[in-house]
């Protein structure tokens, strides 16, 4: 049996620590992959729990599972500007806030409005330097061509997404700073904005924010943040798996995944059978940088038995890894924790403790 185990306790002290900074701004959480990998309906519950009742997802099904799964009164946003009709109508059942990043996008949606006799909220989204999505900070015209030339439309917000710690905090300053400026600018124009927010755990973290009124953040609930320290932020999350088959190998022996290792000398081996498919050794931001370490041999997560750290041997396989038990007194079926990070993590439950 392999799990992903989730320490309540932790995601409660991360929430808390997230409150601190956000200060008396509204915290939206993002709930995209599988609510950072920590189980869509379970996170939310917790969070709901902790008292935080706006969400975001970049899926129409997600929505569409919170709204089965009772989360009936929590704000929705669907981070993801889209332009397809049926995808919106959708959104629409659900009574889920539509992002508009492009005036198509924002045709599209006021057609659904008009042609159901409702209004649709919606907020918009700017590009202020990531290049996803978004209006561009030039194109004060068409935001308020929005705000005013579509009436199906009933605009609640608007936000932006910055670059997060790969790009660093400058990075993220000057987006900011230019976010800014559009508010100004269509505040100049009389346009009523609304609720004005930035999507990114680390901009959180590491800027601030105090001019806005929310920030939406999805890393900094499970803990990890790049650039973060531990004493703001704990991570969350590890992968437990049992112990497959136990065998004492001579010296010389070939083993492991890949070109495997030669033995130096008579070893106890386990099999334990997780592995790079269940997400073991993707532990960068950037998948492709992630998937290239793995390969290389550099991706070494801390595996524990009983507590204490034993070795891993030879790379991490598909669907199996092997470690060194020599010293260890243990059987079959004992379990092994494995250091995850668990937006990367497929194929197994989320169990919350």
């Amino acid at each position: 049996m392999k799990k992903l185990v989730v320490e309540s306790v932790i995601v409660k002290e991360n929430i808390s620590a997230i409150k601190r900074k956000a200060d008396s701004a509204t915290i939206i959480a993002d709930l995209s992959c599988d609510a950072q990998g920590l189980g869509l309906l379970k996170a939310a519950a917790l969070l709901r729990a902790e008292g935080i009742s706006n969400f975001a997802v970049y899926e129409v099904e997600d929505a569409e599972k919170l709204r089965a799964g009772g989360f009936v009164d929590e704000h929705i946003l669907m981070l993801r500007s889209t332009v397809d009709i049926e995808e919106i109508g959708r959104l629409a059942d659900n009574n889920v806030a539509c992002t508009i990043g492009s005036y198509d996008a924002g045709i599209a949606a006021n057609s659904v409005a008009i042609s159901r006799s409702t209004v649709i909220e919606v907020q918009i989204k700017v590009d202020s330097g990531l290049g996803q999505y978004g209006f561009l900070p030039t194109e004060i015209d068409k935001i308020t061509n929005v705000f005013r030339q579509m009436p199906g439309l009933a605009v609640s917000g608007i936000y932006t997404r910055f670059s997060g710690p790969a790009a660093g905090k400058a990075a993220a300053a000057r987006q900011l700073e230019s976010f800014e400026k559009v508010l100004l600018k269509l505040h100049e124009g009389g346009i009523e904005i609304g609720m004005a927010h930035a999507l990114d755990s680390y901009a959180l973290f590491k800027c601030e924010l105090d001019k806005l009124d929310a920030v939406c953040v999805g890393s900094a609930i499970a803990g990890r943040i790049p650039g973060v320290t531990s004493e703001e932020l704990k991570p969350v999350g590890y992968i437990e798996a049992e112990i497959e088959e136990i065998d004492w190998l001579p010296a010389g022996s070939v083993v492991g995944a890949g070109k495997g290792v030669r033995l130096r000398k008579s070893t106890k081996v386990a099999v334990v059978a997780v592995g790079w498919y269940n997400g073991v050794g993707l532990g960068e931001a950037n998948g492709r940088r992630s998937l290239k370490r793995l390969i290389k041999g550099e991706a070494r997560p801390a595996v524990k038995l009983d507590g204490k750290k034993v070795k891993l041997i030879g790379d991490i396989g598909a669907n199996s890894l092997l470690i060194d038990v020599t010293d260890a007194s243990c059987c079959v079926g004992d379990c092994v924790t494995i250091e995850c990070r668990p937006q990367f993590v497929k194929g197994m439950p989320v169990e919350y403790r």
